[in-house]
């Protein structure tokens, strides 16, 4: 997460979203670049009185307060209702039948092995992908304060480009919007699903649907996401 005073925004970090990419772009904007360590993918959690970079990386230490894919509601805790509410809240989003099938392929099966799964047993790479999407958390956690919807603005995996450009005119960050137009665009940790052989129907059924429309409503409602009520729907 990152918290700016000056500029008075915070971003959210979801999962399987180019979260990586935008704290990156953004974190320049929150604290002196003297406190950033060299390393993109990681840093340590950066706490000062201009703003706040959240710790990024595998093993989070138990004493940190603010770190990557932190739930709004902690975020709101932490930071305090006056600082919070100064503030333009920006998250992360991504199609959401898209992003389960990527959280699968990082916490479960690479891409080469749900191939070999499906061309043995197409149903048992449905049943391994349910299992997933039923542990995987409610991604609706990044959006709501107390029950509410608290984000105001999103950056969709899909439109990376566009939708920064449009934060930075938002919030007048031009060199950010210079580094934008420059094509000076850092690309960490993003995978698409273009080049696999498998379709989302290889990986979804009417229960899993089910699962994901519920645990990401506010995706779809944020990024404008179309949402299938059915698989016939969901594969047209």
């Amino acid at each position: 997460m990152l918290w700016s005073k000056e500029h008075r925004f915070i971003f959210v970090k979801t999962k399987k979203t180019a979260g990586t990419t935008i704290e990156v772009l953004l974190q320049d904007f929150c604290v002196d670049k003297s406190e950033l360590q060299h390393s993109a993918h990681s840093t340590r959690e950066i706490i000062t009185p201009s703003g706040i970079v959240g710790f990024r990386g595998k093993w989070r230490p138990p004493w940190c307060r603010f770190y990557n894919h932190m739930p709004l509601q902690a975020i709101y805790n932490r930071l305090g209702k006056d600082q919070f509410e100064r503030c333009l809240v920006v998250a992360s989003v991504r199609d959401p039948y898209d992003a389960a099938v990527s959280f699968f392929h990082q916490k479960y099966l690479s891409v080469e092995q749900a191939l070999e799964v499906h061309q043995r047993n197409p149903d048992r790479l449905k049943q391994l992908f349910l299992k997933s999407v039923k542990k995987n958390s409610n991604q609706n956690i990044y959006f709501d304060v107390q029950g509410s919807n608290r984000v105001d603005a999103v950056i969709r995996f899909e439109e990376l480009v566009t939708d920064l450009r449009d934060l930075a005119d938002r919030l007048d960050l031009s060199s950010l919007k210079n580094r934008i137009d420059a094509g000076e665009m850092p690309s960490l940790k993003q995978r698409s699903r273009k080049s696999s052989r498998l379709k989302i129907s290889d990986y979804f059924t009417e229960a899993s649907l089910r699962i994901v429309n519920g645990k990401y409503q506010r995706w779809f409602v944020g990024g404008n996401y179309p949402k299938a009520s059915s698989m016939d729907e969901l594969i047209r």
